[in-house]
């Protein structure tokens, strides 16, 4: 997933290099769950909440964990081009991005089966490991506070990135390949 992620970025940079919602509506204030497009990632979905809930309970849980990371991950986006490259917070806000948007992809992947309450609360419970540690970080960030180290080795957080499809050897590679590249461009 993050070398999905990876080439996505750098083939779309217009699409990543402006801030912008996952979610086109969020089935909290309106009767959709739509996650939007990305390119080369997932294509969009359209679920209507209220009628879903009838085979898959989870589906009102799950809008709502998607409604907060997606306002986490645009967030994180707005915020990061204030911060300074040698912060490594800076670094750290990318890894919970790009997780947020693996956990999109896998959510999309999910919705299309819609086949079990199951499966659907197996993504709310790791996509809400995920969105604790990214509030956490955030918050950090946001008090010019540097993370404890090891921050992302946090066992639930490594479950929760296992099942999205994300190692952090990668991801950490993936990034750094991503900011030398932005370098050398500048």
């Amino acid at each position: 997933m993050v070398k999905q992620i990876h080439q996505s970025i750098i083939e779309n940079p217009f699409v990543w290099g402006r801030c912008r919602k996952l979610l086109g509506e969020n089935g909290i204030n309106s009767p959709c769950l739509i996650i939007n497009k990305l390119p080369q990632l997932y294509d969009e979905i359209n679920i209507k909440v209220a009628s879903a809930r009838i085979q898959v309970p989870k589906i009102g849980d799950t809008a709502s964990i998607a409604k907060n990371l997606d306002e986490y991950q645009y967030l994180i986006c707005s915020e990061i081009s204030h911060l300074p490259d040698h912060r490594p917070i800076k670094l750290e806000l990318q890894k919970y991005r790009i997780s947020i948007i693996a956990s999109f992809a896998k959510l999309v992947a999910v919705l299309k089966k819609f086949s079990s309450n199951d499966e659907v609360g197996l993504w709310n419970s790791f996509a809400k490991s995920l969105l604790a540690k990214t509030s956490e970080t955030l918050v950090l960030a946001r008090r010019n506070q540097n993370l404890p180290r090891n921050s992302f080795m946090d066992s639930d957080l490594l479950s929760a990135l296992n099942y999205f499809g994300i190692a952090e050897k990668d991801l950490d590679r993936d990034l750094a390949l991503f900011y030398a590249r932005e370098c050398s461009v500048q």
